[in-house]
């Protein structure tokens, strides 16, 4: 029988070779305009002198590393006081260091030690995807930006989303093939396409007979289990059964028809884990997040700028910047100009990908009114006047660009005292147009302090 760890590493190969094709969700008749949410991950926290904007609540002085996003101030929704407190796992069990991402959309700690650390709750994106209707093709993107290939063996440090307990969802590094599973077979209202080749199709048959035999397999040890372990076997096979419908041939004739679906190029190839390259891997990565989105192939997007453990080397920013960032700035007292320079450069990333959905008309406005773009690290601010804070899980720096259909309340600085990063979560879920007070096994409410 295959592996559940093979299974995950050739499926995340396989989604690449998404090839039906729907009629746009969004036609012209359709009033109500959708909701979308994206989650940027930057690791290893932030310089909290160099981070913090100053003044009030809404006459406030956006900090140096914050700068980038000044032409979207009044977009903005800046918040401290988030803590990094998730739920127990069942077990009480903690992992290593930098185990936080893990838990960070899961709202609950992972289990186990590092390569056998997993999820113990769906992650809020894929619960997301769950409530999204049939007519959004893809629903969701799980991306990453790795710069080696480990990033995929450990659920607490790499893998923000599962579809549940020990159910990891594996992103997709590599921009051809993120861009083939979402864009493949579909027409843009300008009438530019992306169809698949011969090759692209061989494989799209190939993994869709894997997918099958991995079913059917999975279906015959459903006589033999019973409780506990049956559940778990079903929620796999759910999980196994959603990704083989994605493998259906492409439907001829059908047409995107939403206005401001253009259907990009597809990117040139890169490196996969080059360092150098990894700035054009995460450009593309976002371009296509907010080209997918106004198609509305996608409502749901996590994009994981590294892993939680920072290693790369970021040359591309100069002299000094290349050499493994985690040990070399954040773990002394003498790397505080070289990580808040790391943390300007992401804050850059994201003031792109704003303007990217700034850019596009939507409804009365663009589409960046429907959708919340969300900035956020693992770990807390770690300097301060007072002294090095590693690994700290106080004071985590997240902003909000866009308002998601007036629930996050904009061109504000606030402060929500201490309040656990799981109670974000469900600001989340309100804004996507849910009330629910639970997801998988977590519960709680939006904080009222970031609501319009």
């Amino acid at each position: 029988m295959i592996s559940r760890r093979r299974f995950l590493s050739m499926s995340s190969a396989a989604a690449a070779f998404v090839l039906p094709v729907l009629k746009s969700s969004r036609a012209q008749a359709q009033t109500a305009l959708p909701k979308r949410v994206v989650f940027f991950h930057t690791p290893l926290g932030t310089v909290r002198e160099g981070w913090l904007p100053t003044g009030s609540e809404t006459s406030f002085t956006l900090s140096p590393i914050l700068q980038p996003l000044a032409p979207y101030k009044d977009r903005l929704l800046i918040i401290d006081g988030l803590a990094f407190d998730p739920i127990a796992a069942p077990s009480g069990a903690t992992t290593g260091n930098h185990k936080e991402p893990g838990s960070m959309l899961t709202g609950r700690s992972c289990e186990g030690r590092d390569e056998a650390s997993k999820h113990t709750n769906i992650s809020v994106d894929q619960w997301l995807k769950g409530k999204l209707p049939s007519s959004v093709r893809v629903k969701s993107l799980e991306l990453i930006t790795a710069y080696r290939s480990d990033y995929s063996l450990r659920a607490d440090r790499s893998l923000f989303s599962a579809l549940g307990p020990n159910l990891p969802v594996i992103p997709e590094a590599d921009p051809q093939r993120a861009f083939d599973r979402t864009f493949m077979g579909v027409t843009g209202a300008g009438g530019t396409g992306s169809m698949p080749d011969p090759a692209a199709e061989r494989l799209r048959l190939e993994r869709k007979s894997v997918l099958d035999t991995v079913v059917k397999e999975l279906t015959g040890l459903q006589p033999a289990l019973t409780g506990f372990e049956r559940a778990k076997l079903d929620q796999h096979l759910t999980a196994v059964r959603e990704l083989e419908q994605t493998f259906q041939p492409p439907t001829s004739g059908t047409t995107m028809v939403q206005a401001g679906c253009v259907v990009p190029s597809r990117p040139a190839a890169v490196p996969q884990y080059e360092m150098g390259s990894l700035p054009a891997r995460l450009k593309s990565h976002l371009q296509l997040v907010a080209a997918s989105m106004a198609c509305d192939l996608v409502r749901v997007a996590v994009v994981g700028s590294e892993n939680g453990q920072g290693r790369a080397s970021p040359g591309w920013l100069g002299s000094g910047f290349d050499t493994n960032w985690h040990d070399a700035f954040t773990h002394n007292t003498t790397g505080h100009s070289q990580h808040q320079a790391i943390h300007t450069w992401y804050a850059q990333q994201f003031a792109y990908l704003v303007g990217l959905f700034k850019a596009v008309p939507e409804g009365n406005g663009t589409m960046l009114d429907n959708t919340a773009l969300v900035m956020f690290s693992e770990q807390g601010c770690r300097y301060s006047s007072s002294g090095p804070s590693e690994h700290s899980h106080a004071q985590l720096p997240y902003v909000v660009a866009g308002s998601c259909g007036g629930h996050f309340k904009q061109g504000r600085f606030v402060s929500v005292g201490t309040k656990s990063h799981k109670d974000f979560l469900f600001n989340c879920i309100r804004a996507m147009g849910f009330s629910d007070s639970t997801f998988g096994n977590v519960s709680g409410a939006p904080l009222p302090q970031l609501v319009a």
